[in-house]
């Protein structure tokens, strides 16, 4: 996964929570992510200047903001000393990935190993890896 897909897919993580996060500002801060997700995926806007424009949203809200930084954070696999295990879920390994749209409309399931994972259609979020019923309970 490229470094502009990690981040999208870090914004798109704190959608649920939007309004936790930034209050009042929630409905104007949704309308102006959603339009850079818009301009991303139409090509209309270069994907620097969207990331810049939407981490710009975010750093006044440093909840928020240190959310995103923290789901793109390198995990340490090993430290001086001792083995850690390995991030992510232990368990069974599903036989195809599923993923939703943050507004949780939308489902599509990856099928081949390294498929790009694409825009939701009605939102142009990226979508996100759908919940274990495990993880759901």
């Amino acid at each position: 996964m490229g470094e502009t897909a990690r981040i999208l897919e870090a914004i798109a993580q704190i959608w649920p929570r939007g309004s936790d996060l930034f209050g009042a500002d929630w409905p104007g801060i949704r309308t102006q992510l959603l339009e850079k997700f818009g301009k991303i995926a139409r090509q209309e806007e270069s994907e620097e200047s969207a990331l810049d424009a939407m981490l710009a949203l975010l750093e006044g809200h440093p909840e928020a903001y240190a959310d995103v930084v923290e789901s793109l954070s390198p995990a340490t696999i090993q430290e001086k000393g001792s083995l850690k295990p390995l991030p992510g879920r232990q368990g069974h390994v599903p036989t195809a990935s599923q993923f939703i749209c943050p507004e949780g409309d939308y489902e599509w399931v990856q099928r081949i190993v390294g498929q790009r994972v694409p825009f939701c259609p009605a939102h142009h979020l990226p979508l996100i890896e759908k919940p274990s019923d495990a993880e759901g309970r």
